[in-house]
């Protein structure tokens, strides 16, 4: 990946960081249960994930794509953390593409939920939020 600006080319992701320089959109290619997949982007690491944070992502995710009408959050345990990624969905329930072989996802890489976000998971993995 070459930076934008240099030899003219383009970031191979759609990442915009945000007022706190943190990068919240990210394509990331479809692959297997953990998503694993060389050459993209990792995950944004906090110590703790919080709804209201999720939920801003999701804000900010519905002025730049249009075509969102919901986004569902999975959990996965990630060693002593939790990896939880915020895929946009279109009206079909299906994943909203970035590029070919791509989603549009925001990934966070925590220590742990917040108590609000650890009661809206329960005992599933994944949620879906309209």
């Amino acid at each position: 990946m070459t930076p934008k600006g240099q030899a003219g080319q383009q970031p191979d992701t759609a990442a915009e960081p945000d007022e706190r320089g943190l990068v919240r959109d990210v394509g990331h290619p479809h692959a297997g249960a953990a998503g694993e997949a060389a050459g993209r982007p990792g995950p944004q690491r906090l110590p703790v994930l919080r709804l209201a944070e999720v939920i801003m992502a999701i804000l900010d995710h519905r002025r730049r794509l249009p075509m969102a009408a919901s986004a569902a959050l999975i959990r996965e345990q990630h060693g002593d953390g939790m990896l939880v990624r915020v895929v946009f969905l279109d009206d079909r329930q299906e994943p909203l593409p970035a590029a070919a072989d791509t989603m549009t996802a925001t990934t966070y890489l925590a220590g742990r939920l917040d108590d609000d976000l650890a009661v809206a998971f329960g005992a599933r993995n994944v949620i879906v939020l309209k």
